[in-house]
């Protein structure tokens, strides 16, 4: 069975196919059954050329394991390195829809955290191959920049439960985008106070056992390299 050999792209697509009053089940029934005919005679684990996508009428549909490549972007360089999303719609006639782009920020934002996906290696179809995909509509930049605001707050949502568990920080501090010196300088104090001071006393320890072995030593007259 071929797997993906590393989470290094996300790859965005459209379906191509203009958004309806259809039921989304049925579209993305149709769009597997298509992929299905080139590659599932080859690849019995073939489901689709993309591993999810994303209707309008907010639902996240599966396709290939998140452990298996989709042949998507012609280019197999990428194939085997990349996460493909499609957002069903032909954004080359018609707009994202806002609840439709919420969702496909929120499903990236977790991929780019959970994978460690770099800011730049989100690509649109069109980067990889020349095609409009996913559509010259399509609100791509906007989508990156949201991605990125989205998993730089969890990170630093991340990262103040972390300061707070250690205290250098306290739980009724409010911390914004911004942050004045004075507070800035109480959260590295408090840092010194808790971890630098922690580590003086540490080392200490280690050399009043040190001394302890070495009198022991003398006393005894062991070799010192029988007792560390």
């Amino acid at each position: 069975m071929i797997e993906l050999l590393k989470k290094e792209y996300i790859v965005i697509h459209h379906t191509g196919i203009k958004n309806s009053d259809d039921n989304s089940f049925l579209v993305w029934e149709s769009i597997k059954k298509l992929h299905q005919i080139k590659y599932k005679d080859r690849f019995h684990w073939y489901v689709a050329n993309y591993h999810f996508g994303i209707s309008r009428d907010i639902r996240v549909f599966n396709g290939n394991s998140i452990e298996h490549p989709c042949f998507h972007s012609g280019d197999d360089n990428i194939n085997f390195k990349s996460i493909a999303v499609t957002f069903f719609g032909n954004f080359d006639e018609e707009l994202l829809d806002k609840k439709q782009f919420d969702l496909g920020v929120l499903m990236i934002s977790d991929l780019v955290k959970r994978f460690n996906i770099k800011y730049e290696k989100i690509l649109k179809h069109s980067e990889i191959v020349n095609t409009s995909c996913p559509g010259k509509n399509f609100p791509f930049e906007e989508l990156k920049k949201k991605v990125v605001s989205n998993v730089n707050d969890e990170w630093k949502k991340d990262s103040l439960i972390f300061a707070e568990k250690r205290g250098w920080i306290k739980s009724e501090d409010k911390y914004d985008e911004g942050i004045d010196m004075g507070t800035f300088l109480t959260v590295l104090k408090n840092f010194y106070d808790l971890e630098i001071a922690n580590l003086k006393w540490n080392f200490w320890c280690q050399v009043l056992n040190f001394a302890c072995k070495l009198i022991k030593c003398i006393i005894t007259r062991t070799n010192l390299l029988f007792i560390i």
